[in-house]
């Protein structure tokens, strides 16, 4: 039997009238393969259409990402420069403590000196009004602390003795008891 093309345009032609014909053909003449295409072209379309739309999300948060990671280098660089400020000024802060301290040791110091001069030239005036004679100028000694004013006298009767003297520019009823 030859088949000739005028046949197989007739074929064809009976083909498109009978469509069920064709899809018992197809599953004649194709594999079942090849039938299965279709459907896996169509899941593979599917696919891919979740995969574009997964790696436009993707992108989306990376830029958010990036975008958060910029704010955030920002933020350190403002953060290390108010760090920076804060050091100086900390700097600048220890060292007018410093001198401040030595203003307020050298103020004591005056403070202080001034009481004690005071409290000798007092304590001198007093005793020779009650009688003591002053045998030599009065000095502090450092002992055990510091004692302010150390005067050697002779007592009316004649026999030596000595003023011990703390001078305080506040006197409190503690300082009284020591």
């Amino acid at each position: 039997m030859v088949f000739t093309v005028a046949d197989f345009r007739e074929w064809v032609h009976v083909l498109y009238d009978h469509p069920e014909w064709r899809e018992e053909l197809r599953r004649l003449v194709l594999t079942d393969e090849l039938l299965e295409l279709p459907d896996i072209v169509r899941e593979l379309a599917e696919a891919q259409r979740e995969l574009a739309a997964a790696q436009r999300r993707t992108e989306q948060r990376v830029e958010e990402l990036a975008a958060a990671q910029r704010r955030t280098e920002q933020q350190v660089k403002e953060l290390a420069a108010a760090q920076r400020r804060t050091e100086q000024r900390v700097e600048e802060l220890a060292a007018a403590q410093g001198r401040l301290g030595s203003a307020v040791g050298e103020l004591q110091r005056a403070f202080g000196a001034t009481i004690e001069e005071e409290a000798a030239g007092v304590v001198e005036v007093v005793l020779r009004r009650k009688g003591y004679r002053v045998l030599q100028p009065a000095y502090s000694l450092a002992l055990d602390g510091e004692i302010d004013v150390v005067l050697p006298l002779e007592d009316p009767s004649g026999e030596q003795v000595w003023a011990v003297v703390e001078a305080k520019a506040r006197l409190s009823r503690r300082d009284v008891h020591q």
